[in-house]
């Protein structure tokens, strides 16, 4: 081997590299519904990141024989909410853990400028099963606010004869819907 006067320092051969463990960056333990991308190491070299059923996991190389780091990160899965022709809902979509529950659906509830009413949200637009705060959320998924039609009111206007010469009037105002009307047998 051959050595030039410009390749040997004054002093020696260079010094030998310090080990640096390799350890997890700010990526890790952070709940997030798509594999991290950056801050997955502090220190070393981040290896391929695997998708699990739960987590994301990732190595952090330490260099020049440091030790290695396993980080991982809470794999989450996006929670849509559709307003099927309603609005003012928020949030419009949420990140939940895998097997975590809804816990709390969008607040204020949907509103619609034709009087109907939220009656709560469905795993499809029409029909569908209404979802509960216990759903446990497995997979990315969008859920439908549905919505009832305004309840008709009328006016009924009720007459009776008591005898010949007096007569009574009597009106009330009922609404038609769950509820039967008292004429109902």
């Amino acid at each position: 081997m051959t050595y030039s006067a410009s390749s040997v320092s004054p002093s020696g051969p260079p010094p030998a590299s310090t080990p640096t463990a390799g350890s997890c960056g700010g990526a890790a333990g952070q709940l997030t519904a798509n594999p991290p991308t950056i801050n997955l190491c502090s220190t070393g070299v981040p290896s391929a990141i695997v998708s699990g059923t739960g987590t994301y996991t990732w190595s952090c190389f330490g260099t020049d024989g440091g030790s290695n780091a396993s980080c991982s990160a809470p794999r989450g899965y996006n929670v849509n909410f559709d307003g099927n022709g309603g609005s003012g809902h928020s949030p419009t979509s949420k990140v939940v853990a895998h097997g975590a529950t809804i816990a709390t659906f969008p607040s204020p509830a949907p509103s619609r400028v034709d009087a109907y009413t939220h009656s709560g949200w469905y795993t499809q637009a029409t029909g569908g099963t209404l979802v509960t705060t216990s759903q446990v959320i497995t997979s990315d998924v969008t859920y439908f606010a549905q919505w009832l039609p305004p309840v008709p009111s009328f006016k009924v206007t009720f007459r009776s004869i008591a005898g010949s010469q007096s007569i009574y009037f009597r009106s009330e105002e009922r609404r038609v819907g769950k509820e039967c009307l008292r004429l109902c047998r």
